[in-house]
């Protein structure tokens, strides 16, 4: 396999997710990973070959708290986004893509910075990349 050509991720919770504040969410579930660059045991994507990457998630929460989830790459946020508790009764999602210019061995996680709260199970959560071009 020609890893410049294909490199790409896919990957949700077997389980509900518990989170915790400031943790890297770990998706434990390996739908694809072409070129190897995610790990369900740390939630890492490591870039196998430099290029421009697509990155994308979706989640479904079981609103308790405010989570703020961010896009961690090399050590710096890139893009946020914030699911709002309203009542306990209530679950909400977000979403969110972004196209970045990735290093060879550079890293990239989803990560919360405020409260926690539990993540739904399934394609109701997933975390995804794609090499665009390289």
């Amino acid at each position: 396999m020609d890893v410049r050509k294909d490199v790409g991720f896919l990957c949700s919770f077997t389980n509900h997710k518990v989170i915790t504040a400031n943790s890297q969410i770990k998706f434990d579930k390996v739908l694809r990973n072409d070129g190897h660059g995610y790990s369900a045991k740390t939630g890492i994507f490591t870039a196998p070959v430099e290029g421009l990457y697509q990155f994308y998630w979706s989640l479904l929460a079981a609103i308790s708290k405010n989570i703020d989830i961010n896009l961690i790459h090399e050590g710096k946020t890139i893009t946020r986004n914030w699911i709002q508790h309203l009542s306990n009764h209530d679950s909400a999602t977000c979403s969110n893509m972004v196209y970045l210019r990735v290093k060879k061995g550079e890293t990239l996680f989803l990560q919360t910075t405020q409260s926690g709260g539990k993540l739904h199970s399934g394609a109701y959560c997933t975390f995804g990349g794609e090499l665009i071009r390289y």
